[in-house]
């Protein structure tokens, strides 16, 4: 069978075990009317299989499913469907979890969390060959010591227990204060503490900051 069940749509097959994300990425695609959104699949062993019987240009594809493993199926794919996409669209936010997903050769990886339209956006991209990570991934997977930060993490804490507000880092970071406040938030629950005192002190027990 061709890879699209309509010549001038795009074909993509949509795989995760909660049907509530299924029927929400399918209605958000049906209704931009460009894509052919194939049947669905709840578990690793049905998206494969509906994948070699459709080939469909794009596999929007989640980490964890029964059956069958997100990085297994995306290995299987690669060998089989090699003309198909394989976009990870996954809940992983964690850097140990992510990294595998990232080293696995798919075409994209995106959070759920993730404004959708950065997806949309990637797609004629990823379409044309050009592997996309989405911000936020590249951000969480992008951590290189053992303390699980990453490298604008370990900047924040840095301006942090150099006595700088919110305002000032975000400035110093061409990044928003909304964001500055977001990593303030993930370097207190990392490092399992509560206020500022405290994360400067455990920075400096862990020699994250010199």
């Amino acid at each position: 069978m061709s890879n699209t069940l309509n010549s001038k749509k795009i074909s993509i097959l949509i795989a995760d075990d909660h049907q509530v994300v299924r029927d929400g990425l399918r209605a958000r695609l049906e209704k931009l009317g460009h894509y052919q959104v194939l049947p669905d699949a709840a578990d690793g062993i049905t998206a494969l299989a509906l994948c070699r019987q459709h080939r469909p240009n794009i596999v929007l594809l989640d980490a964890q499913m029964p059956g069958m493993s997100g990085l297994d199926v995306c290995a299987e794919i690669k060998r089989r469907c090699p003309a198909t996409r394989v976009v990870f669209f996954t809940g992983q936010t964690q850097r140990q979890t992510l990294l595998p997903l990232v080293n696995a050769g798919a075409a994209g990886v995106f959070l759920k969390s993730d404004d959708f339209e950065q997806v949309l956006l990637a797609l004629p991209e990823i379409l044309q060959g050009t592997a996309t990570l989405s911000a936020s991934v590249r951000e969480l997977a992008g951590s290189d010591d053992d303390s699980g930060l990453t490298k604008r993490e370990a900047q924040v804490l840095r301006l942090i227990t150099l006595g700088h507000t919110n305002r000032e880092i975000a400035e110093l970071l061409h990044i928003s204060a909304k964001t500055v406040d977001r990593h303030r938030t993930n370097l207190m629950r990392k490092l399992q503490v509560h206020s500022v005192s405290e994360l400067m002190r455990r920075s400096f027990e862990l020699g994250l900051i010199d």
